[in-house]
């Protein structure tokens, strides 16, 4: 009882150094999670795995099923890179690319950890009951429980998927945030590709903001290891390694 608990190689977690992400390019900062959703033709719940882009607000990826196994993590995840990181093309931009999740079993999974590894893609987890440090993908699941699962009784998981296939191209294309200057996720993601964005961070709240560059006259946005910071009426650039 008194000898320390054995340290497994390969198996120590990657804990979150900040409660909230900073990203400042689309695809760097990602959060992934699962919601229950009952399907009352079947009597029985299924679970809704999300990948969310932090910056853009964007569900990137999705999935509906009876199960949720490391592999379908893994499929998910092949998804994501196929649709998104390699259009993108984020390796040539040399954009490190993080997922965030919380301490579920089929994201600590070792398959999915190493999928991951092998991908280039970075993994850090939430620190135990903290949802807060996963809040985008939970502000997220809000808008799902909100908009669909409190108005629609599903009849088997067919209709969910069609329900939720409506749903998200809506979310995506159709529905504007105010927290996007007022733009829905996908025209948002394509002014920034087109170079019309900037985003910056206060120094004291680090609340994040977006300009239109052409119209505040800023500087290129700087590499993903940095960050535009304000306060005030007086810009400061704070660099973070």
């Amino acid at each position: 009882m008194l000898n320390p608990k054995r340290q497994v190689p390969g198996r120590l977690k990657n804990y979150v150094k900040f409660s909230q992400p900073y990203p400042s390019h689309p695809f760097e900062s990602l959060e992934i999670d699962i919601k229950y959703i009952y399907i009352r033709g079947d009597r029985k719940n299924a679970y809704l795995i999300t990948i969310l882009d932090v910056l853009t607000r964007k569900a990137l990826v999705w999935t509906l099923s009876y199960s949720m196994k490391s592999d379908q993590v893994t499929q998910l995840i092949d998804r994501l890179i196929l649709e998104h990181l390699q259009p993108a093309d984020m390796l040539n931009k040399a954009i490190q690319v993080t997922i965030r999740s919380d301490n579920g079993s089929q994201f600590v999974a070792k398959e999915v950890r190493e999928h991951l590894m092998k991908n280039q893609i970075s993994q850090e987890f939430i620190k135990p009951a903290t949802p807060e440090q996963n809040g985008y993908i939970e502000s997220f699941h809000s808008t799902v429980e909100k908009l669909v699962c409190s108005k629609f009784e599903f009849e088997n998981l067919a209709h969910a998927k069609q329900v939720f296939k409506d749903f998200y191209e809506t979310y995506n294309k159709k529905r504007i945030l105010k927290c996007l200057m007022n733009k829905t996720p996908q025209s948002f993601l394509n002014d920034w590709m087109h170079d019309k964005i900037v985003v910056v961070y206060d120094i004291k709240s680090k609340k994040q903001q977006f300009f239109f560059r052409e119209k505040q006259k800023l500087k290129p946005a700087l590499p993903p290891s940095r960050r535009i910071f304000i306060s005030g009426q007086k810009q400061n650039y704070e660099y973070c390694s």
